[in-house]
């Protein structure tokens, strides 16, 4: 199985990634993929050999848990939706440091590339004003979202450079104002006040590599950041931890002091083979 596990990762998993960078793969695709995956890895089976799925009954463990990495007690088989986002991450990467808008329209991987970045503002030309996060950490999104939500969604992609001199975001609102939108524009104004233009280009490092230069691991790792072992796993392993480590005990007594020896598991479940199994045993005295 270790042999079909390495065989799948470096073919099954590697054959949809050049698809992946530039395209979201269907609901339909990665399923698909999984199920000749899934059929290659607990039987041994492929399309040419007449069969491209596996029943429930072969699958020794859910395919959920399958996927998650090595640390987390999978086999380290790729997640192919959370690669197709880490590697178009990517894209948005790029375009922020050749100094452009990124040109990704996908919600999720904008979102996991500006956890990852952090943006050092120099001339406002390749940062978004209202979704990228350029206010010490934080995006505008998230210090007024009564204001966002009144954005006109032609204005959403405006730069900072386009923004920010004049006061021009206020001319992006539309709609009635509100009185918490009236509150939140004010505190704005606040936060933008003293923000200086400047005429180098503006810089950005990945916080998730030591390099900081992205890759596509660090974004793939960090989507597990905070996930634990699940309860099956740590079941099974404390079963087989009190299995491995079970203890036998026999009290002997030597000079009128009372002696324990710690034997096997197996000395316990077999008790023509303790005196084998306790024989190289180390003593614990206790008086």
């Amino acid at each position: 199985m270790a042999g079909r596990t390495a065989l799948a990762k470096a073919t099954l998993s590697a054959i949809p990634v050049h698809t992946a960078i530039a395209i979201v793969l269907s609901p339909w695709a990665i399923k698909t993929i999984d199920r000749l995956r899934r059929a290659f890895i607990w039987a041994g089976s492929f399309i040419w050999a007449g069969s491209s799925s596996v029943n429930g009954g072969k699958c020794k463990v859910a395919w959920s848990i399958v996927s998650l990495p090595k640390e987390l007690g999978g086999l380290g088989i790729a997640d192919l939706q959370r690669v197709g986002l880490a590697l178009r991450a990517r894209w948005v990467w790029n375009d922020h440091v050749s100094g452009r808008v990124p040109s990704s329209s996908d919600k999720t991987v904008l979102a996991l590339a500006n956890a990852a970045m952090k943006i050092n503002l120099e001339n406002g030309v390749a940062v978004l004003f209202w979704s990228d996060r350029w206010l010490n950490g934080r995006s505008v999104g998230e210090i007024a979202p009564s204001v966002l939500a009144a954005v006109r969604p032609r204005k959403l992609r405006a730069t900072v450079a386009e923004a920010l001199p004049q006061c021009a975001w206020m001319q992006h609102l539309s709609g009635a104002v509100t009185v918490q939108t009236f509150v939140e524009v004010a505190d704005l104004y606040d936060h933008l006040e003293h923000v200086q233009l400047h005429d180098t280009p503006d810089t950005f490092t990945w916080s998730l590599s030591s390099d900081h230069a992205y890759s596509t691991a660090s974004v793939y790792g960090a989507m597990f950041l905070g996930a634990t072992i699940p309860w099956e796993l740590r079941k099974s392993r404390r079963l087989r931890h009190r299995q491995k480590f079970g203890f036998s005990f026999s009290w002997s007594s030597m000079a009128g002091v009372g002696q324990l020896i710690v034997g096997s598991a197996t000395a316990y479940k077999t008790p023509a083979r303790a005196s084998c199994a306790t024989r190289g045993a180390r003593p614990l005295i206790i008086s």
